[in-house]
């Protein structure tokens, strides 16, 4: 894996004169290994800062599974060009595309948009304007940018609302950003054209959107975590839509918001980024899931790259019969597909958290068996 840090420039205008979004670029040691390209889309203000360290552990890992990973400061943000106060939901959008068109001049691989809280937003709204298809990571989107508007300036409320009355103290604010004028909240600087395109933007994938996954956080960490009714919602209309839209809920804390910064384990390992297979961190448990294979962590398979392909191909090369796994450490048929092993137990069939299903630890005992009954 190699990191490149270097500035994309961008067209300048009066309020951003020079131009340029900082990028981090992680990719794998030759583009040929390359499984996918991955754009990051952070989320909005101070949730930007709290999330990078869980941005860079799953960027890691990703480039670690052979993904190709742009991350990209947007107009005002982190170490790009610009004043926050200055940008627009427009000029993000566009950044978006920007990072987009830099990886695709660089690769075919299938594109991925990962976008993290208002990040899923605009990877919805940066994946309609493409000139090719691709797929939506979401981890615990926003779906109305209006709600999402209203709580924010709810922290303005918050500072303010001392013997005041909040209806009115609402209202001026509305006022303000009606006027074209700015407004400070949790000494951020929101600008007209940001806060008017956010209450405007709705979660909404493109027709040429492949594939989505959601991911959100529970505050249950154990098997009793599940999405949302929002998201169930959601997803069930997308999936009646014909889209192909799968989520998973997984426990873990709210990183974007906590005091200090936290990690959310569970949600790394859930992220699946292949539309080939259900995930490649999915996709490994399953690997590992075979006979005579130990106890092995999933970190551990992460940190190794160990994969599988499904329909046609493994990665070690050593099955070439079509619906047929085979794993790169044992070389042994898996489950996923294959005609001669089936499961007996229903969470390795489910498309339920990763989390849920390994508990940390992946075992043979007990998960598969002969279609003749005998055990593993």
């Amino acid at each position: 894996m190699t990191l490149d840090a270097f500035f994309l420039p961008v067209a300048s205008d009066a309020k951003d004169k020079s131009g340029r979004r900082f990028c981090l670029f992680y990719q794998p040691e030759t583009q040929s290994d390359w499984r996918g390209a991955v754009v990051y889309v952070h989320p909005f203000a101070e949730e930007m800062n709290k999330s990078r360290r869980m941005a860079a552990l799953q960027t890691r890992a990703l480039a670690a599974a052979g993904y190709a990973v742009l991350q990209i400061d947007l107009q005002g943000c982190g170490d790009s060009s610009g004043d926050f106060g200055d940008a627009t939901w427009e000029r993000w959008v566009e950044d978006v595309c920007l990072a987009c068109h830099w990886l695709q001049q660089r690769s075919t691989a299938e594109l991925w948009i990962w976008g993290l809280r208002v990040g899923g937003l605009l990877a919805s709204a940066a994946a309609a304007r493409i000139d090719r298809p691709s797929n939506l990571l979401l981890w615990q989107p926003v779906v109305s940018g209006k709600q999402f508007l209203q709580q924010f300036l709810r922290l303005k409320l918050a500072s303010e609302m001392q013997g005041s009355d909040p209806k009115k103290l609402m209202e001026r604010i509305h006022r303000q950003l009606a006027q074209g004028q700015s407004v400070e909240i949790a000494g951020y600087r929101l600008s007209s054209g940001l806060a008017g395109g956010l209450e405007k933007a709705e979660l909404s994938p493109a027709g040429q959107t492949r594939e989505i996954e959601w991911l959100e956080l529970s505050a249950r960490q154990d098997a009793e975590a599940s999405l949302s009714p929002l998201a169930s919602i959601r997803l069930e209309k997308w999936q009646a839509a014909g889209r192909s839209a799968r989520g998973q809920a997984v426990g873990g804390p709210a990183f974007w918001q906590t005091a200090e910064i936290s990690e959310c384990p569970a949600l790394l390992e859930a992220s699946p980024c292949d539309s080939t297979i259900e995930g490649w961190a999915t996709a490994m448990a399953r690997c590992a899931i075979s006979r005579k294979l130990p106890t092995i962590s999933a970190r551990r398979l992460i940190r190794s790259r160990v994969h599988v392909r499904r329909f046609g191909a493994s990665c070690c090369g050593a099955c070439a019969t079509p619906h047929r796994v085979r794993c790169c450490t044992c070389r042994l048929p898996g489950i996923r597909g294959s005609p001669d092993w089936s499961c007996s137990t229903p969470w390795v069939r489910s498309e339920a958290s990763l989390a849920q299903r390994i508990s940390g630890t992946i075992t043979a005992s007990a998960c598969c068996r002969k279609s003749s009954g005998s055990s593993c």
